[in-house]
C-alpha cells in the first residue's frame, strides 16, 4: 500500500522539478480552498480517528459523559469477570479443588 503512494509522491515531485516552478505554481492557482465548516469537519474527522487510534490501543474509552458517572475523562475497558470460590487442598496424588471448604 505504502509503495504505490510513494512512487506517486516521487513522480509528482520529479514532474514538478523537471516542469519547473512555474507548472507547480500554475497547480497551486487552480486549487479551491475549502470553506471554514468544511475545515472545521476535516479537523474534527481526523481528531476523531486520532481518539479512536488511542483509545483501541490503550483499551480505555474517553468521553465527556465519563466525567458525569465516574468522574474521570477516560475509563477503561476491562470489566472483570465474576470467579466462583474454589478450596483446593493437597493430596497423594497432586492437589484437588472443590466448591465447598470441607
Amino acid at each position: 500500500m505504502r509503495r504505490p503512494l510513494l512512487t506517486l509522491v516521487a513522480i509528482a515531485t520529479a514532474g514538478a522539478v523537471l516542469g519547473g516552478c512555474s507548472s507547480l505554481e500554475n497547480a497551486l492557482d487552480e486549487v479551491i480552498p475549502l470553506p471554514a465548516a468544511g475545515q472545521a469537519a476535516a479537523i474534527g474527522l481526523g481528531l476523531e480517528v486520532v481518539k479512536t487510534k488511542i483509545e483501541r490501543r490503550m483499551e480505555m474509552t474517553c468521553n465527556p459523559l465519563n466525567m458525569i458517572s465516574d468522574g474521570t475523562y477516560c475509563v477503561s475497558n476491562y470489566k472483570p469477570t465474576d470467579r466462583q470460590e474454589v478450596w483446593c487442598f493437597k493430596t497423594l496424588g497432586g492437589v484437588d479443588c472443590y466448591g465447598e471448604p470441607d
